[in-house]
């Protein structure tokens, strides 16, 4: 059975089976992100500004991301995002999420960070 035949039967669909590896890659770059975070040559301890430092840090030449910029992508074609917020605590939270417009509504796979009020 071919690749593509397996993951359609394993998850019903071809958006299905996109949407779980969307699933993936939130947790792989939010997984690089932490590392970032704790990196001994990041001085600051700062999460990421943008999804390409995770490829490109300003502290070290190495990736954090196996894949490098094809990490950064999500199944759909588009840029998975992040962005570091204070929550309502004053803890740092690291977001990382993708969306996408179906049947004219927003899906969004990962975590945004909370509206403003």
């Amino acid at each position: 059975m071919p690749l593509a035949l397996f993951v359609v039967a394993l998850f019903g669909t071809v958006d299905a089976a996109f949407e779980h590896q969307a699933f993936l890659g939130v947790h792989n770059i939010r997984t690089a992100g932490e590392a970032y975070a704790i990196s001994p040559a990041n001085k600051e301890g700062r999460y990421p500004g943008t999804p390409a430092d995770l490829v490109k840090p300003p502290f070290s030449k190495f990736s954090f991301l196996k894949n490098k910029e094809k990490d950064l992508m999500d199944p759909w074609g588009g840029l998975y995002r992040c962005r570091t917020e204070l929550d309502d605590r004053g803890n740092v939270r690291f977001y990382v999420w993708t969306e996408r417009v179906v049947d004219g509504k927003v899906r969004r796979i990962g975590l945004p960070p909370p509206e403003k009020k």
